[in-house]
């Protein structure tokens, strides 16, 4: 049934944003400006813009909070168009509550399974900066620096949020996924390297928060499996599609794992969206 009639814009994006409700991005014409909106999942409520400020700009940090489902953490510049603050926000009742204050320079976020806002990407000048604490409350330490010419982008603490898995081609021609032991600044194990292109993208399971995938692209963009389980249910998936000469984009998955919605598209169709248990 019929969720959302935006007329005037294209919704940039959807994703579940707990049991009940989903969210979506939309911007005001054409200017880039993407607010965050939730709409339940019955259609019998109207949408509510959670983000209700104009001129900024809405990123998504991370959904499903552990123990918090009606709790996300976002972004927006709201309060100083040139910085990006991270806020944790209920989507239940629209109420956000200011998480981390960007005093300049702060380019993205990275928190645990708690939340917790624990690495930061810095940049100041030439030279960016990977900044950690241990703790909410403690202040952030640069524990790694490098130039423009190299890259480090942090994707998931471990299950015991002390490692980090990461993309990086530090000390190495291509852009790699390891994981990285913070309290030593060092990599510990190298877990997967193409021979010819940059990895760009990693699955992670929120059950166990070990990668499943890893996402590169050569003459399209290809997974390389990490788990049996995952490579098994997306080749069903695959298969189960009636054409399956499109890519196929999983947006988001239930708790559980079990439920996914999935998009399909290719540079010349828009392809479609599907739910797949």
């Amino acid at each position: 049934h019929l969720l959302t009639n935006s007329t005037d814009r294209n919704i940039a994006g959807c994703f579940w944003g707990n049991d009940d409700y989903i969210l979506y991005l939309k911007d005001t014409d054409g200017d880039e400006n993407f607010r965050l909106y939730s709409v339940h999942k019955s259609g019998l409520e109207d949408a509510v813009l959670l983000t209700p400020f104009d001129g900024i700009k809405v990123n998504i940090i991370d959904l499903l909070l552990n123990g918090h489902q009606d709790e996300i953490l976002i972004t927006h510049n709201h309060r100083d168009k040139r910085h990006f603050d991270v806020y944790k926000l209920n989507i239940r009742t629209s109420q956000a509550e200011l998480v981390l204050e960007n005093p300049g320079g702060y380019l993205s976020f990275t928190c645990d399974q708690e939340g917790a806002v624990r690495m930061v990407t810095l940049v100041e000048g030439a030279t960016t900066y990977i900044c950690h604490r241990k703790t909410a409350q403690d202040k952030f330490e640069k524990i790694l620096s490098f130039s423009f010419k190299d890259s480090f982008e942090a994707i998931a603490f471990d299950a015991n949020n002390e490692h980090i898995y990461a993309l990086s081609n530090i000390n190495r021609d291509k852009a790699a996924l390891v994981r990285y032991d913070i309290a030593n600044n060092k990599e510990l194990d190298l877990i997967f390297e193409h021979p010819e292109v940059d990895c760009t993208g990693c699955r992670i399971s929120r059950l166990t928060w070990k990668p499943q995938a890893v996402i590169y692209e050569a003459w399209k963009q290809e997974m390389h499996f990490l788990d049996a389980d995952f490579a098994q249910n997306y080749q069903q998936l695959k298969s189960l599609l009636p054409n399956n000469q499109l890519e196929i984009a999983v947006i988001s998955r239930s708790l559980d794992e079990k439920i996914w919605l999935v998009r399909t598209y290719s540079d010349r169709q828009l392809g479609s969206f599907y739910v797949y248990n």
